[in-house]
């Protein structure tokens, strides 16, 4: 059935190589760890009755294994994804799967630039080979300067206004 479902996904969703890879390989895990913690073979009829305490134990195993959130989101939608596909088929109904909240991750801030970097990025023998006008160097150059300096976002750099700006001496 699992071929089966990576054909779907690849034809219908049009999911990337690399998603359809970690898909596969979270559902495999899953049946591996299914086929421990139940002490046997794997069926339908059995996965059919899978409980929601059977999710929690997989995603507690996995977090011991010392998986971040963001694979055990994804390992959950794919455990999902693969439910509904056997649901639509008629070989069953998995509905532990859907009562399992996604796990908590935490959020990160981007990370600055080293001020190497950031020279680099305006550096005209670093972008040799770029075809552009002086002034285009020389705006880019600007930019560059504007956004590592003073910490502005692209889109707040973006959204300056002449009003924003400070008059000389006045600051």
């Amino acid at each position: 059935q699992m071929t089966r479902w990576l054909s779907h996904l690849r034809a219908e969703r049009r999911l990337s190589p690399k998603t359809l890879e970690a898909y596969a390989r979270d559902v495999r895990q899953f049946m591996l760890f299914l086929a421990d913690h139940w002490g046997g073979l794997v069926s339908l009829p059995r996965f059919g009755k899978l409980a929601a305490n059977d999710v929690r134990a997989f995603m507690a195993a996995r977090r011991g294994d010392d998986i971040a959130g963001r694979s055990l989101m994804r390992a959950l939608a794919g455990l999902r994804s693969f439910a509904r596909f056997l649901e639509r088929e008629g070989l069953g109904s998995v509905g532990a799967l859907s009562s399992i909240r996604a796990p908590k991750i935490g959020k990160s801030l981007p990370k600055p630039l080293q001020m190497a970097s950031a020279k680099r990025l305006t550096d005209a023998d670093e972008r040799a080979g770029e075809n552009r006008e002086p002034w285009i160097w020389a705006r880019d150059a600007a930019v560059m300067a504007l956004l590592y300096g003073s910490g502005l976002r692209i889109s707040e750099a973006l959204g300056l206004k002449r009003r924003d700006v400070p008059m000389p001496g006045k600051g």
